[in-house]
């Protein structure tokens, strides 16, 4: 895949930006060798990224998350929504690739979380100033991320149920465009609105830390993380977690030095019951 890669593009040599689950994806500025067009390479491959982490059964669940996010933003043609040029098959091992329009950084790598991005480096300056961002820069990215999600829920009939920073991408521009579908799931084709999440049941389940199983508990809704038969998902499951969004966003880009992990007391210990708990204890509106 790596030859594959260099005949078509020029690559630069450390990441820029990080995201997807745990921000596990390195995203590389590239260019097109015979356009000349700037893009961004997106790379995952077991053998590296995983190679701390001895649980085979564990390897191989985030391996299909990020298969699942490859796959699916493939799928997606929305101008909020990161767009895919050119793709790759999968290497031997577990390598996937895929080329997207330039992307400059995550929410998340903006946040602090800089993954893959090497300390010091021109990408990690760049990072620490996206969290300079003004108001109404914040303001435009929800309303963009909320117009990539009218599309997915209508069009594409999909729930995304992972809207935390490191699925949100900055362009070169400022525009906000919706990523990290490696736990979205699809909406039933007889044409009702809800389905159960499977993403929070099972005793193997890990949740949070550099390699989770699950979408982020701090943004999950209350209904996602019910156990199964007592609730089901569906497009304000994904209205919620943009409010969680935003309400983060906003109090960390002005000046919070809490995240929404912090306030709750999200640690190693949290489960989904202990977060439904915070939920209806209405901390999120006291924030």
């Amino acid at each position: 895949m790596g030859s594959e890669i260099s005949k078509k593009y020029v690559v630069a040599e450390q990441p820029c930006a990080s995201g997807g689950n745990s921000c596990l994806w390195r995203i590389f500025s590239a260019r097109n060798r015979a356009t000349e067009e700037k893009v961004s390479l997106w790379v995952f491959n077991k053998s590296d990224d995983l190679k701390d982490l001895s649980d085979k059964t564990h390897r191989e669940r985030l391996l299909d998350i990020q298969r699942r996010d490859s796959k699916t933003i493939k799928m997606m043609r929305h101008p909020s929504i990161v767009g895919v040029l050119d793709t790759f098959e999968e290497a031997r091992g577990g390598g996937l690739a895929f080329i997207t329009e330039r992307i400059k950084f995550s929410l998340a790598n903006a946040l602090g979380n800089r993954r893959h991005i090497p300390i010091g480096s021109k990408a990690d300056n760049l990072a620490r100033k996206g969290k300079e961002m003004e108001f109404y820069e914040v303001a435009r990215g929800i309303a963009s991320i909320s117009e990539a999600l009218q599309y997915v829920h209508t069009i594409s009939r999909r729930i995304h149920l992972n809207l935390g920073p490191e699925s949100i991408l900055m362009t070169a521009s400022g525009h906000w465009k919706l990523a990290g579908f490696g736990f979205s799931i699809e909406l039933p084709k007889d044409g009702s609105d809800g389905t159960p999440c499977p993403h929070f049941h099972g005793g193997n389940s890990i949740y949070g830390g550099p390699w989770s199983l699950t979408p982020s508990l701090a943004y999950s809704s209350p209904e996602a993380m019910a156990p199964l038969g007592e609730a089901q998902v569906g497009s304000f499951s994904d209205a919620f977690s943009l409010g969680c969004l935003m309400l983060d966003s906003l109090m960390r880009l002005r000046g919070s030095q809490r995240s929404l992990e912090e306030y709750l007391g999200i640690g190693p210990n949290s489960t989904p019951r202990s977060l439904i708990v915070a939920h209806n204890e209405g901390k999120y509106q006291s924030a």
